[in-house]
């Protein structure tokens, strides 16, 4: 594996290949496209810089000093991990994350690192965010927030990725009486949706950190 010139690997899933410290040489344009960036605006910058990742409990990842890359320098692989990012548009993006090393046949000192990254859907992440975001119940509630202990197991039901009819089998509750307790509890919140509310802890428990 050369350098980023001489890497020009296609492929539908996004591919960022980075130096030893973790500045990218290569990104192909499924990495632009789902990075919001162009060419210019990727290749030569830090990966930290770019994704400004976070982990599933809000905390930051992505930083100068990456777990990844001292795993590099030690010729150990990482395990498939999921990433929180904003797109430039203000969108949030959770991602799945593969990590590839440069063969040791090849390489002339540390390896390069390649990051193959997939967007994923909310509900392969809502289990990794339940404890998070039962943890913030008590400080939501001083913020002015109250939630009933009914409202509290709705929520809890919510972060189980649990949709109103399979609510209402297990409380056993009316659908109706589901739904409205989904809606207390979204309001009381002050959010829109149930992806809202995840969020919203997240972010106030990254400015809290």
């Amino acid at each position: 594996m050369g350098t980023g010139q001489e890497f020009n690997y296609e492929s539908a899933e996004a591919i960022l290949l980075m130096d030893p410290e973790g500045e990218i040489l290569f990104a192909n344009p499924s990495a632009r496209k789902l990075l919001g960036g162009k060419k210019r605006q990727l290749e030569g910058k830090a990966c930290y810089e770019i994704l400004k990742g976070l982990d599933s409990q809000g905390n930051i990842f992505c930083s100068p000093e990456c777990p990844l890359i001292r795993m590099a320098k030690q010729n150990k692989l990482a395990q498939n991990f999921e990433l929180q990012t904003t797109q430039p548009n203000g969108k949030n993006l959770w991602l799945n994350v593969t990590t590839l090393l440069e063969s040791k046949a090849t390489r002339r000192g540390d390896p390069k690192i390649v990051h193959i990254i997939r967007p994923v859907a909310i509900p392969q992440i809502v289990s990794n965010l339940q404890k998070s975001v039962i943890l913030k119940l008590n400080q939501l509630s001083v913020k002015g927030l109250p939630l009933t202990p009914r409202q509290t197991e709705i929520l809890e039901d919510i972060t189980q990725g649990l949709v109103a009819k399979q609510i209402a089998q297990k409380r056993n509750i009316s659908l109706s009486t589901a739904r409205c307790h989904i809606q207390n509890v979204l309001r009381k919140l002050g959010v829109h949706s149930k992806l809202e509310a995840l969020t919203m802890v997240l972010k106030q428990k990254r400015q809290e950190g």
